[in-house]
């Protein structure tokens, strides 16, 4: 988590300092400041805090928090409410919701969180971090037609998944680089029933940042 609150202001963890106490946005539980020379900063709920975001955020990771870094502070770990239910959103530009995901997902959490934020009205999308099963050859690209792609042992997380519904599904893929913004990403515009194979074109992510008017 990246966004704290402080005096009920939302304070960004790289400008945080341990002087302070920090609080949840969603639990309102006081949260702890992990910050070091390594590691970028963020907070962290105490050990046997129990969060209202029931869905499972996995751990802050240097690609993570990347793509995060490519919003504006007031964009990132919005939280979003509905009911009794709240929810924060990897980032939030006016009715569009991303959400990035570096590990593995299981089908339950994906739709659970696409039902959620699709309900509300917000167009959703998902960029996974799909290096590894490029580069391991899971997923390959046909040689039988240009844009299609060949998924070995597609993952059970997108079982579920509607194209033709407010979501849409970007993949970054492998392949040589040295930074981030050096690995292609791809949207899925086709996919067959078992996600064995799927036609995709590659964009560029700051297209969905700074849309063309």
């Amino acid at each position: 988590m990246r966004i704290a609150l402080c005096d009920n202001k939302r304070i960004y963890a790289e400008k945080a300092d341990k002087f302070h106490e920090y609080i949840c946005p969603l639990c309102q539980e006081v949260v702890i400041l992990k910050k070091g020379r390594i590691i970028p900063a963020y907070f962290s709920h105490k050990i046997h805090a129990s969060c209202k975001d029931s869905f499972h955020h996995e751990e802050m990771t240097p690609w993570h928090i990347y793509f995060q870094s490519l919003f504006q502070e007031d964009q990132i770990e919005v939280v979003i409410s509905s009911d009794k239910e709240k929810h924060r959103a990897d980032a939030l530009i006016n009715k569009t919701i991303f959400e990035f995901q570096h590990s593995f997902m299981s089908y339950q959490e994906f739709d659970k969180r696409n039902q959620f934020y699709t309900k509300l009205g917000y167009h959703l999308i998902w960029l996974f971090d799909m290096k590894e099963e490029y580069d391991k050859g899971n997923i390959k690209e046909s040689m039988k037609r240009n844009n299609l792609f060949e998924f070995d042992s597609p993952l059970s997380t997108f079982k579920h998944l509607d194209l033709k519904e407010n979501i849409t599904l970007l993949f970054q893929l492998g392949g040589r680089g040295e930074k981030e913004s050096d690995y292609p990403i791809v949207k899925i515009e086709w996919k067959n029933d078992n996600f064995t194979r799927f036609i995709a074109k590659q964009v560029r992510f700051s297209s969905y940042i700074h849309p063309k008017s």
